[in-house]
């Protein structure tokens, strides 16, 4: 089996955990990934993700921490989040 992008939608699969750790802020289509990880996600599904904001460079097409925030904040519920820890935000969420 071919590795599939994280923004490429897989019906069917369902997780307890999501994990996304260091990964999104190296990715183009990261609203398709935040959205993906909502639609895998079960009401008991823990999700941690964690992120850097830079400017985009090469292997990071970058994105604001508002941006960010808004679509965060739009399909997930916040349990935690450190600044920094290990990245520049670190998140425990819970889908909507």
């Amino acid at each position: 089996m071919l590795p599939i992008p994280a923004e490429k939608f897989q019906a069917d699969l369902k997780f307890d955990t999501i994990v996304c750790w260091n990964t999104i802020d190296h990715a183009v289509g990261w609203r398709d990934i935040l959205l993906n990880i909502a639609l895998y996600s079960k009401p008991t599904t823990r999700i941690g993700i964690s992120t850097d904001f830079h400017e985009p460079y090469d292997g990071h097409p970058g994105f604001e921490k508002k941006e960010f925030m808004a679509e965060i904040t739009r399909l997930f519920v916040i349990i935690e989040c450190k600044e920094p820890f290990g990245r520049d935000i670190a998140l425990l969420l819970k889908i909507k």
